[in-house]
């Protein structure tokens, strides 16, 4: 379903991405989920048709198109992979916090290079904001962590709202043995004080927009998920004969698949809406309604396909597990739903 506020360039980059997902990703999705390998080649090829700099202005060697240009990219990526999906996501966050907030210096150091794929960037995906400690103790959860040339953090100095870039080192190397988006290379990270180095240190001037972005690209990511599942799962019906004729023209199947296009489109509708305003509250609206309905969406494809759906080689069982993440990462789902709660009543 198209949305009225695409425009001719939002509708080739889809054309691009599409494409890109389905030749590149598509052929060896399945056997890296399986083993859990990042698609690091993959981000590099990603580079040459621009979608590691999406945000990142011209001046610095980046594509300069808006968010919801990056968010199509991901839904697109999703829908074949998402665990590259949010390893995109991750990279052209840490390149936008980075032009948003951080100084020239640091701006003529890494955005170029992000920008190309000549280096990757990870990010910590925890809304933590605590002091780093002497002693290292607050683990941090790092997307692309284990391939990551560059990584960020969020916390919290002096009362002020930090983030921090550092380059990597082998202690990225340990890649946490996750549920789903196995190919996103998340390892652990416990930051010590005596490493922050005070150049590559910001002040996040509005934390609650850092995160709200963060989310609605998370957003995207579930969009792709559901768009993607509900896709599958209404060919597997069609496909699938019980009693001499499809299950399509089951009743049941028909309102389950009725349930996931409307909570799919509905939630496509509102991330773009979303990606237009610049409003805290839209975008974590969103983010919820996405994240939310990509697992209620992956849940009943996983129920159409019945015993298959639980089984590794159709496309449902991973989509279903990808999806859960998108309801932890940067913040539960509840803890959001009482954060939009305070904006409607303060």
């Amino acid at each position: 379903m198209d949305w009225m506020g695409l425009k001719e360039e939002h509708k080739l980059l889809r054309q691009d991405i599409k494409r890109f997902a389905e030749t590149e990703l598509g052929p060896q999705v399945s056997e890296t989920d399986k083993k859990g390998e990042p698609l690091i080649a993959s981000m590099k090829k990603l580079a040459e048709i621009g979608g590691l700099g999406i945000l990142v202005s011209e001046e610095f060697g980046g594509a300069g198109m808006d968010l919801l240009s990056l968010i199509i990219t991901l839904e697109e990526l999703a829908k074949v992979s998402p665990s590259f999906a949010l390893c995109v996501a991750i990279h052209n966050l840490v390149g936008d916090t980075i032009l948003s907030y951080g100084s020239t210096e640091l701006k003529k150091e890494f955005l170029s290079s992000l920008s190309t794929g000549k280096i990757i960037g990870g990010m910590a995906v925890d809304t933590m904001l605590h002091p780093v400690t002497s002693d290292g103790k607050r683990e941090r959860l790092i997307v692309n962590g284990t391939f990551s040339d560059i990584f960020g953090f969020s916390m919290e100095k002096e009362e002020k709202k930090q983030f921090v870039v550092l380059k990597s080192d082998k202690r990225l190397k340990e890649e946490k043995e996750m549920m789903g988006m196995k190919s996103s290379g998340i390892c652990s990270f416990k930051p010590n004080e005596k490493e922050i180095i005070e150049r590559n240190t910001f002040t996040i001037d509005s934390p609650d927009n850092f995160f709200a972005k963060m989310r609605v690209l998370f957003a995207g990511v579930a969009c792709g998920i559901s768009i993607a599942s509900f896709g599958h799962a209404r060919s597997y019906s069609k496909e699938r004969y019980q009693f001499g004729r499809p299950i399509a023209e089951f009743g049941m199947v028909r309102i389950m698949l009725a349930e996931m296009a409307s909570k799919a489109n509905a939630s496509e509708m509102l991330v773009y809406q979303a990606s237009q305003e610049s409003g805290i509250l839209d975008r974590e609206i969103a983010s919820i309604f996405a994240a939310e309905n990509s697992l209620y969406v992956t849940d009943k494809g996983v129920q159409i396909y019945g015993g298959y759906g639980y089984i590794k080689d159709y496309p449902l069982e991973m989509f279903f597990r990808d999806a859960k993440v998108l309801e932890v990462f940067s913040g539960s789902v509840d803890y959001r739903k009482v954060l939009i709660g305070k904006l409607l009543t303060s």
